[in-house]
């Protein structure tokens, strides 16, 4: 317990900080983020909770609710998605279609693209950070988790530390560099990885105990697999959709917006989550997916 907040059972466990669910006096329920003092500096937790309160009028991103500390840890209070993370959706629900794909792609581009209209980079797109509000068939998709976020007037951002999940990470942000596209190439590989159940890039000989270093050299000198088995029944502009996400050089990689205004998000039957044939991909069957969410890069806390 701190302040007016009774923390109750885990939701979600990671690198930083644990997720749990709690109530205030009145029963009104949260989630809670709590966060070890020995693994979190106070400049970072001030950052992640200045990004919330920044985006708190968008529909797309987790809202914050409130903050406090005590002797050993920091709390964020922010809003409970019922629906959990899109990570955690799919294993509950492993017949989702392409549809699915698309809607859950769609709702987390609005989100990034009301923080990149505010210069915010959120560093760590995946399907473990970003959330359904609710357990509807409708329910809001929002983006969570501004704890790794790049606040920025610059077009491109030079950092000493990396900052990401290894998979996930931009060619160029193994040079040190952020830009809001970076962002937009995560999102490739989140919509690779939902679409056919493997990460497009990953040390290949040993999946289950994987070299970093052979993964980064995957995302600088390959380009990802869209053909065989797995992606016969996927739709061409899916495909192209992925490509265009996943291009190397991040100038020529497309806005949130642009994003937006492409095929594979603007077909009529996106609207509708589960309509559609299933993908049958078991996107986290295929993963050490224990230690992928656990290995989160950011090296200016340790």
């Amino acid at each position: 317990m701190f302040g007016q907040y009774t923390l109750h059972q885990k939701l979600a466990d990671g690198g930083y900080a644990s997720v749990y669910k709690c109530t205030d006096t009145i029963g009104i329920r949260y989630a809670c983020k709590k966060l070890p003092k020995n693994k979190n500096k106070r400049n970072r937790i001030t950052q992640e909770i200045f990004v919330m309160k920044s985006l708190i009028k968008s529909p797309k991103i987790v809202k914050f609710v409130d903050a406090g500390e005590d002797n050993e840890h920091y709390y964020i209070v922010q809003e409970w998605c019922r629906g959990g993370s899109v990570q955690d959706y799919v294993k509950q629900y492993p017949d989702y279609g392409e549809n699915t794909v698309a809607s859950i792609v769609r709702g987390t581009l609005r989100g990034l693209y009301h923080m990149h209209e505010r210069g915010i980079i959120h560093c760590d797109i995946k399907a473990g950070n970003v959330f359904l509000g609710d357990n509807s068939e409708d329910a809001d998709v929002k983006i969570g988790d501004m704890g790794t976020a790049i606040i920025t007037k610059l077009k491109v951002v030079e950092v000493d530390d990396l900052i990401g999940t290894p998979w996930f990470m931009a060619p160029e942000n193994l040079n040190h560099k952020y830009h809001t596209t970076s962002d937009i190439w995560s999102l490739g590989v989140m919509t690779y990885q939902l679409l056919s159940g493997k990460l497009p890039f990953n040390d290949k000989a040993n999946p289950g105990n994987p070299n970093i270093a052979l993964i980064w050299k995957s995302i600088l000198t390959e380009e990802p697999m869209l053909t065989g088995k797995r992606w016969e029944l996927i739709d061409n502009d899916a495909k192209n959709f992925v490509s265009m996400c996943l291009e190397k050089d991040y100038k020529k990689r497309p806005s949130a917006y642009e994003c937006l205004q492409h095929p594979f998000l603007t077909k009529t039957d996106c609207n509708d989550r589960f309509k559609g044939i299933p993908l049958q991909c078991q996107p986290f069957k295929y993963e050490n997916e224990a230690q992928m969410y656990a290995m989160t890069i950011d090296t200016k806390d340790s």
